[in-house]
């Protein structure tokens, strides 16, 4: 590129340094995962950056390439090897540059580079050396197509494809040459390497092609051109030196073993097709075993049964479910699969998890059939093993919809449940409400008779009423009605609503073409419909073994499994030989074990020398047996960690995934794969190496976490906030646009297939394909008339009733067809009729499955795309957790993740098909931690168990773990030492499960039980348990009530001792139906705990309380807080199996089962006694039957090693804390009562109260010590005086005595009044009574609220009504209905809380002494709390009792903002009007009257700002007005004195009649009388406070009262006024200055009799009151403006003024004749005014900056005094200027210290000093701080845009 003629300003990147490529690890399928790139192409916004020129150039040269190709058709060898490397270096950079790469080489020109290669390249003209060839060409291209960018993306999957299968050619010609020339340079590679890949390197790089080649080309495993290649690298690797990249070498063993794998299959294709029918040998004395599928000696069972399990349909066909032969089921013995290796294992695996899933519905649905048709045989048909099933008669199918999110869901009517019929609407709702039936994603069927079964999930779309999830409701599409859309409600179909029938959604789970037909057959069924039942699977979830079924599927066709040697052997499993991770071969590989040390200094260990356990153990916190697993585990490739009990499982996994988070980076791991079989253990993993590691990047994947730490780090979240390349934002645009398309088209065929059955349909059907048919019933001409069919619906049934009916024989559709309808029979009539429905619907019903079927395509198309995005965000992870059921659904995205490590927590717990998911072709190093001798993995069919004689031959439950550990000569890691258990409990199971387990030092120094005796006790009795629930077969759970009762009163006792917190006791029950019993025993029970509060205190408290000194006078000290608790909520309750991986400090167990059989269920699995044993740190209490227990082993010897220690009898011994010595024996649950009543003895109580007195009770614990409040006198004097206290010792005390002859004293003793009713008044006395000094001024007792109990006349009950009124609530207010009696109300009334202020509810409140306001809106609350709410301190003054004794001042509007921008305060609940109180009506009206004044600046605003605008638009027009000479037109006599009621109308008639009558002024006159109204409606007197204020003394002179309405008149509002006033003068002015110039220029007719009548006194009183008003109010501009206007008419008056100096109110007609005529001085006086207010004008101008927009008017004014011409109107633009600013403006309003108002345009907050506009008083501020004085007019800002649609 040096030769480049452009030089530096090529357009093009050159790159003329050498290149060199960059090291890269392999592994099968590419590299391994480049680092993290940015996903735009302008990353950096340097615009100089290199890196971005140099990926931008880089691509332009890929592109110059690739067009040169096309001119150049053979490019040389140079430019092929430049454009493989080029493509190879864009991997490395940006993405959707490396994605529009890829996509170019796909296409004919980059793959024409490939075709050179092969066919020119190789052998041909222009030939190169071999080694030349790999190192030039061959070596970068297959870099590149094997990079893990390529070969990883859904975006580029099909051009991926492309380029592989063109690789390969037409029968594999194309390949066999490349791969031909490939082996031949291996078999003679040079000394010297002639690339920086050794020989192995390249064997592995050319086996990482083949291998992808392989899954991109089917036809590949049958190809021999392929086998041999093959073959021949596969002698290359072993012929190349053992010393040669022993990491390539392993790596390209990896790819020898996948590819023979998958050529296996090939070869098997053949001699399955081949192979004829083996005869099955029947042996003597040793059962025949049936093969699967065409390989059974019987034939195939069903259509269902297949030899490949990738032919296996997951759920059950018809065929399948009435099959009377029994499933094939591989057992243990691997000899007998008819598979073998590690597919064999897959084939077991799978089908015995199939049949513990599939297999209970397959024979749930079986039964449910036979049931159907045998009703009476039932009860006898049900098998053991089957799954519960709900079924509904009569499901109906009522509608199908195709939804964008759900897809296709089905609307399914069926009738109610029996338990719900006949319920009343509430109850049936609370029932579904509670109820699990059809809940989200449960499995149903639709079953017939027939035995057609259509299995569903219920749809979240599925409401249970109308007010569940709103967002559920369904979206009914837009409907064309003419012009506009429209959008019909639709209705709401539930659960619950409707008493007879409930309605259910349902989604299929294989919408395949066949099952899509059958539900849309079903939905428009023709002919008799066969009688259906709907059945549902309880607790059966399809997404738990589904996707783990599929993937074991998908796995048996790729078998790509690690460890499959170890995992699945073909011989012998002796000698297992677990090696080094691959990762860990490199030569120089070192694990940094810095990370776990203690001092954090460094510490490399390689894995060829291990340090001592002893030596890890002294460095870190690892004790020598879990610093021995964690090393063992770096150094096998398949590590096993047995973690018994309480031995540190999950600590360990920590600190392993610690050190290979610190060795990630350097060996290429990628994300870590943490996977656990539940979601509750990953989260609490993930949580734990959260706290452990900071900065760790961790992603979890699933959406049921229950963590809200790992929120945040969901996939699903994380994948969002991702930004996406532009490829993949259009292939996602592109498939929603489908989508959409899809449901819409969907909605009209299912439209049209709803209408296939009526009469319209079958018309269109026959006139397009039997037009015959069509024009015999509904002919449009006869005779050659035209018909015309009235009722044309009513022919076809006319017709169908029609023929003879007594013929039954019926013809061919075929020749029905053919023949006039007319002479067809009745049955013939009815075939053919059908025939038409069925073909019109069939047809429909076609295209509706093949819409779903692109809909389909399409939302599989968006999920690659996303998956791309998320594989994108999973590379950039540390660690990624999944549960194995999450990862088997993502497999294909796993499977692309490329993890190298992968641990799995609790591994003993997870079914072996489960980790066979798990393990990802990738993986390299498997870690299982778990422990086999506790819970196995949990299934459903006992007959599958280990511990069934008849399921052991299959042992299901039986965990990959245990079976490596059990049946092969794996290495396993043991934990040894237990942190958890005392050692008296770990002496149960370490006899017989763990016997080198070793207790830690700590474990010894447990503390004992308070309140036991013993730390370990079997509690053993007789007492038989309740069995089985009889009659249910679906209920097998067990319950005991003699436990139950002792369990609660032992737990009861502990609780009650105050030492141990809610998370450190723990019930233990193996039944659900003995935990239910607990829980609603429990649930009753209430006992007094010490509160948070205190519990956080106790040690300071008794620190304090040792290191005090003595100090003068006893001390009180305070009493503990207590609380009251249900006994539930301070224990842990669970079942055995679900507290696994939990521990707690005393454990309780109820072993429930006690017969004379000795059945103890399935607490004879040592796993779970194991579990049940193992749970408690420091005591122990088992409760149970010992001689049904002492014939399990394990049993037996627990019950000898607890007599060994006397830790079992028939009574349990108590221990009080206090005396020790006396003896407690119980053993009834009473005896707890008798013996502890108070979790001590029955001995009183020694130790005294907190006041120094003796406790009474018996003894007790300190909880129940502080909880005592002392009843004896209160010893203590009163503070402040010397009086004895007269309350309760444990009362608190009054601070002081009051004073009584005081003038405040307020006597608080009860008034005592004898009332007219009969009642005595309670009131206290002060309330009653108004003093003025020693006598009574005043005495009122308020209302009587006492119950009036007097006696009914009609029964002898007593009248329980409030007396009088009856009313809990005040005088003058509308009385509540009974609903809201204190005594018989509901109890959602009752607990209403109704004070605010103490928090108290409504039953709590004495309505006498604080009575309830209630508004409408059915809220209610306290007075006291109502006036707060209504802020009654701002209107009046109040009393030191808060009660209003006078108005608080005049009213000011908008003043102190008292609503907070509410017109009126609303109630404090649900936001209703409140203005329906009496008691605050002044505070409504008040409120009322300010939104009024808020309403009339707005509008008169408003109005102001259209009047003025109207004003600029005449005067526009005025001054475009050419000014014409009129003709002379005379009036008739008496014209000029025409009547007006306002001289100044008077005069602007006068003008216009003196121009001509022509209509100059005419548009001004008339808006000058516009001006005019609306300035009377905008007076004072007409604003609302003033009215107000007016009807008040209208109302004080009729009534003769003498009410007052005070407001300050200073603020009323009179912007308005002052507008209109400006407006009206302007008008004039306008007017005068036109007709002034119309006589300058000779444009006035000469009409000596005319004259014209102004009364100037009018204008100048007018122009002074308008200055006054503006002067009194700050408006500074209205002031100017009025200045002006006074000079402006004063000289009008000069120039108009008569020559006539006896009359001023006349002047001539010709206005330059006053010019020169007499009366100089008035003229001179009038020159003087003008000038003097034009003065005044200026001063102000010159003080006040906001008046700047006047100064153009000003200076035309000046020019008319100083020069004498006539005045100039300003532009319109001017005068809009000048009304805009002495307008309102936009923005946030605020007003100033005077109260104007303004507004703060931009953010509409202050930003900067200024000035009001109006008076000139500081305003704004600085960082959105007021100055002083101004404030925020959030109401008015409001209503500017909420009155009449009006904005300011």
């Amino acid at each position: 590129m040096s030769g480049n003629r452009f030089g530096a300003n090529c357009k093009f990147a050159h790159d003329t340094g050498p290149r060199q490529a960059a090291p890269a690890v392999y592994q099968r399928g590419g590299y391994t995962p480049a680092p993290a790139r940015s996903t735009a192409s302008t990353a950096q916004s340097n615009p100089g950056n290199a890196s971005q020129k140099g990926g931008d150039g880089k691509l332009r040269e890929w592109k110059r390439f690739l067009r040169q190709a096309s001119e150049t058709p053979r490019p040389p060898p140079a430019v092929a090897s430049r454009l493989f490397q080029l493509g190879l270096e864009l991997m490395d950079g940006d993405i959707g540059a490396a994605q529009e790469t890829i996509k170019l080489f796909a296409s004919e020109a980059g793959l024409s580079f490939v075709k050179d290669v092969a066919d020119r390249h190789l052998a041909g003209p222009t030939a190169v050396s071999d080694t030349t060839l790999w190192s030039t060409e061959l070596q970068p291209l297959f870099k590149l197509i094997t990079h893990p960018f390529v070969t990883d993306s859904a975006v580029l999957e099909q051009e991926v494809a492309t380029i592989y299968n063109f690789l390969y050619g037409v029968g594999g010609e194309r390949m066999s040459r490349i791969f031909t020339k490939v082996t031949h340079l291996l078999a003679s590679w040079p000394t010297t390497s002639p690339t920086s890949l050794s020989r192995t390197a390249s064997i592995e790089l050319s086996l990482a092609v083949l291998s992808k080649l392989l899954d991109c080309n089917t036809s590949t495993i049958v190809n021999d051109k392929f086998t041999l290649v093959t073959a021949s690298l596969s002698k290359s690797l072993e012929e190349s030196s053992k010393s040669d990249d022993q990491f390539s070498r392993l790596q390209a063993s990896k790819y020898i073993d996948y590819i023979r794998l998958r050529l296996d299959l090939g070869n098997q294709i053949a001699s399955i097709q081949d192979r004829p029918q083996v005869e099955v040998a029947r042996e003597q004395f040793q059962l025949r075993r049936d093969l699967p599928g065409e390989l059974s000696a019987d034939g195939r069972r069903h259509d269902n049964d297949h030899a490949d399990i990738c032919k296996i349909k997951i759920l059950p066909t018809r065929e399948e479910i009435m099959s009377p032969r029994t499933e094939y089921l591989p057992t243990t013995d691997s000899s007998q699969w008819h598979v073998k290796g590690i597919r064999g294992r897959l084939d077991r695996e799978f089908r015995l998890l199939r049949e513990d899933t599939v297999g209970q519905l397959r024979d749930a649905v079986r039964v449910s059939l036979e049931s159907i048709r045998s009703p009476t045989n039932s009860s006898q048909l049900r098998p053991k093993n089957h799954a519960r099933t709900y079924t509904y008669d009569s499901p109906m199918l009522q509608d199908v919809e195709l939804d964008r999110v759900g897809g296709l869901e089905l609307l399914v009517r069926c009738a109610q449940p029996a338990a719900v019929r006949g319920q009343s609407s509430g109850k049936r709702k609370d029932w579904w409400m509670q109820s699990k039936r059809l809940q989200a994603g449960a499995l149903v069927c639709v079953l017939e008779a027939s035995g057609s079964v259509l299995f569903c999930v219920v749809s979240d779309s599925t409401m249970r009423n109308t007010g569940d999830k709103e967002a559920r409701r369904p979206k009914q599409p837009v409907q064309e009605s003419g012009n506009e859309a429209t959008t019909p409600q639709p209705q709401a179909f539930t659960l619950s609503d409707n008493g007879d029938e409930l309605f259910v959604k349902l989604q299929l789970i294989d919408p395949s073409a066949y099952e899509v037909g059958h539900a849309l057959r079903w939905w428009q069924n023709i002919g008799s419909a066969p009688r259906r039942y709907l059945v549902e699977f309880p607790g059966v979830l399809l997404a738990s073994f589904k996707d783990t079924l599929m993937a074991l599927q998908e796995k048996y066709k790729n078998p790509d499994v690690p460890f499959s040697d170890l995992i699945a052997p073909n011989g012998s499993s002796a000698g297992a030989d677990v090696g080094l991770p691959l990762y860990a071969q490199i030569p120089g590989f070192k694990f940094n074990l810095a990370c776990i040390t203690q001092t954090n200094t460094e510490f490399n260990v390689s894995p060829r020398a291990l340090p001592s356990p002893e030596a890890l153990s002294s460095r870190s916190t690892l004790d020598p047996t879990q610093s021995s697993s964690l090393l063992n585990t770096l150094v096998r490739g398949l590590s096993l960690i047995q973690g018994p009990p309480g031995t540190g499982k999950s600590y360990t996994g920590e600190k392993l995934i610690k050190v290979l988070l610190a060795t990630q980076q350097k060996a290429g791991l990628g994300p870590i794969l943490c996977v656990c079989y539940t979601n509750h253990a990953l989260d609490q993993l993930l949580e734990h190496l959260l706290d452990d590691s900071a900065n760790l990047k961790l992603i979890r994947m699933g959406s049921r976490s229950k963590s809200e730490r790992l929120q945040s780090l969901n996939l699903r979240i994380v994948s969002q906030n991702s930004e996406r390349t532009r490829p993949e934002k259009h292939g996602i645009w592109s498939a929603e646009q489908t989508i959409r398309e899809k449901v819409k088209e969907a909605h009209d065929l299912l439209n049209g297939l709803s209408r296939s059955t009526t009469w319209r349909a079958i018309r269109e059907y026959l006139a397009t394909t039997f037009p015959h048919h069509h024009e015999e019933l509904f002919p449009t001409q006869v005779d050659g008339w035209q018909t015309v069919n009235h009722q044309p619906e009513k022919k076809i049934e006319k017709w169908l009733w029609g023929g003879d009916p007594m013929n039954t024989h019926c013809r061919t559709i075929e020749v029905l067809q053919s023949v006039p309808l007319s002479t067809l029979t009745q049955a013939e009539r009815r075939y053919l009729h059908r025939s038409w429905l069925k073909t019109i619907r069939d047809r429909l019903i076609g295209e509706v499955i093949q819409c779903h079927r692109e809909y389909i395509a399409a939302c599989e198309q968006r999920d690659r795309l996303r998956r791309d995005v998320d594989l994108r965000c999973l590379n950039q992870a540390n660690i990624v957790g999944v549960t194995t059921t999450g990862l088997a659904k993502n497999l294909d995205l796993m499977k692309k993740l490329r993890c190298k490590v992968m641990l799995c927590e609790e591994a003993g717990e997870v079914l072996e098909a489960h980790l066979l998911t798990a393990l990802l072709p990738s993986i390299q190093h498997a870690i299982l931690i778990g422990d086999h001798l506790q819970l196995k993995p949990q299934i459903a069919n006992y007959d599958l168990q280990s511990t069934n004689p008849r399921g052991a031959k299959y042992s299901l439950d039986t965990s990959l773990f245990e079976r490596l550990v059990s049946n092969s000569n794996m290495p396993l890691s043991i934990l040894e030492t237990q942190r958890r258990m005392h050692p008296s409990i770990a002496e149960l199971i370490r006899p017989t499960l763990y016997p080198s387990l070793k207790d830690d030092p700590r474990v010894s120094e447990y503390p004992e039980i308070v309140g036991m005796k013993k730390r370990l006790f079997w509690f053993h009795h007789e007492i038989p348990e309740a069995g089985a629930a009889s009659g249910d077969p679906l209920n097998t759970s067990h319950t005991n009530q003699f436990e139950v009762d002792m369990t609660v009163a032992l737990v009861s006792h502990l609780v009650k001792q105050g030492t141990y917190t809610s998370s450190e006791i723990a019930v233990l029950t193996p039944y659900l139906g003995q935990l239910q019993r607990l829980r609603r025993r429990m649930e009753s029970m209430f006992h007094i705990c010490l509160s948070d509060r205190d519990l956080e205190e106790v040690e300071a408290m008794e620190a304090s309380e040792a290191n005090a000194s003595g100090r003068a006078g006893p001390s009180l000290p305070s009493p503990r807080n207590v609380a009251k608790t249900t006994l539930l909520k301070s224990i842990r309750i669970a079942t055995v199996d679900n507290f696994q991986g939990e521990e707690a400090t005393v454990v309780i167990v109820s072993l429930v089962r006690s017969n004379n059989q000795s059945s103890v269920g399935f607490l004879k699995a040592t796993n779970r006694i194991n579990v049940l044993l193992s749970r408690a740190k420091h005591g122990m209490y088992i409760i149970g039957n010992a001689n049904t227990y002492g014939n399990v082993p394990m049993w037996k010897n627990v019950i000898g090693t607890l007599q060994a220690t006397a830790s079992f009898g028939v009574s349990l011994e108590l221990q009080c804390p206090r005396h020790p010595n006396t003896p407690i024996a119980v053993s009834q649950p009473d005896h707890f009562v008798q013996f502890s009543p108070e979790s001590g003895c029955i001995l009183p109580c020694e130790k005294r109260l907190s006041c120094g007195h003796a406790c009474n009770g018996r003894c007790h614990s300190d909880i129940l010590h502080n909880a005592i409040k002392c009843l004896e006198d209160c010893p203590r004097s009163k503070k402040g005086c010397d009086h004895s206290c007269p309350h309760r010792c444990g009362d608190a005390c009054d601070l002081k005595c009051q004073d009584v002859t005081t003038p405040n004293y307020l006597c608080s003793a009860k008034c005592g009044h004898h009332r007219p009713c009969g009642h005595t008044c309670t009131s206290p006395c002060y309330r009653c009574r108004d003093r003025q000094g020693d006598k009574v001024s005043m005495e009122d007792h308020k209302t009587c609220t006492a119950k009036c109990g007097r006696k009914y006349a009609n029964c002898p009950h007593n009248c329980e009504s409030p007396c009088h009124e009856g009313s809990p609530s005040l005088c003058g207010e509308v009385c509540p209905g009974s609903a809201y009696c204190q005594t018989c109300g509901s109890q959602g009334i009752k607990s209403a809380c109704v004070d605010l202020i103490e928090m108290k509810e409504y039953h709590e409140v004495n309505l006498d002494e604080e009575p309830c306001i209630f508004p409408a809106c059915g809220h209610f609350l306290t007075v006291s709390s109502m006036d707060g709410q209504m802020g009654m301190n701002a209107f009046y003054e109040l009393d030191d009792n808060e009660l209003p004794t006078r108005v608080l001042g005049a009213s000011i509007p908008f003043s102190g903002n008292d609503f907070d921008g509410q017109a009126v305060k609303s109630c404090p609940t649900c936001r209703g009007s409140l203005r329906n109180l009496s008691r605050y009506g002044r505070i409504i009206r008040r409120a009322q009257l300010d939104e009024a004044t808020k309403r009339f600046i707005s509008w008169s605003t408003a109005a102001c700002s259209g009047l003025a605008e109207e004003l600029l638009v005449l005067l526009q027009k005025l001054q475009n007005t050419p000014a014409i000479k009129a003709a002379s037109s005379r009036q008739p006599n008496g014209a000029s004195t025409a009547k007006f009621n306002s001289p100044r109308l008077r005069s602007l008639h006068d003008m216009q009649r003196i121009a001509g009558n022509n209509g100059r002024y005419e548009a001004m006159i008339q808006l000058w009388g516009k001006i005019q109204k609306f300035a009377n409606k905008v007076r004072q007197e007409e604003q609302p406070f003033h009215r107000v204020a007016d009807f008040v003394k209208h109302a004080n002179r009729r009534n003769g009262t003498d009410n007052e309405f005070r407001y300050e008149e200073s603020i009323i509002q009179v912007k308005g006024h002052l507008l209109t006033t400006s407006l009206l003068l302007k008008c004039e002015a306008e007017v005068f200055s036109d007709f002034l110039n119309l006589g300058s220029e000779a444009k006035l007719p000469q009409q000596n009799d005319t004259k014209l009548h102004v009364d100037w006194s009018i204008y100048t009183k007018k122009c002074a009151h308008l200055i006054e008003l503006a002067k009194a109010t700050h408006n500074v501009r209205d002031q100017v403006q009025a200045h002006l206007f006074a000079a402006q008419f004063s000289m009008f008056a000069r120039n108009l003024e008569a020559g006539n100096q006896q009359n001023a109110e006349t002047a001539d007609l010709n206005p330059m004749k006053a010019t020169t005529g007499t009366g100089d001085d008035a003229s001179e006086r009038l020159r003087s005014t003008a000038l003097d207010h034009v003065a005044q004008a200026r001063d102000l101008m010159f003080m006040y900056k906001s008046t700047e927009v006047l100064k153009d008017e000003l200076e035309r004014v000046e020019n008319m005094i100083r020069d004498g011409v006539f005045y100039q109107s300003v532009t319109q633009d001017e005068m809009r200027a000048i009304y805009k600013a002495m307008a309102f403006s936009t923005g946030h309003w605020y007003t100033c210290e005077n109260g104007h108002p303004f507004t703060i345009g931009e953010c509409g907050m202050p930003m900067e000093l200024a000035m009001c506009p109006e008076c000139g008083a500081p305003v704004g501020g600085q960082n959105h701080r007021n100055v002083e004085g101004m404030r925020r007019a959030d109401d008015i800002d409001r209503l500017a845009f909420e009155v009449q649609g009006l904005a300011i």
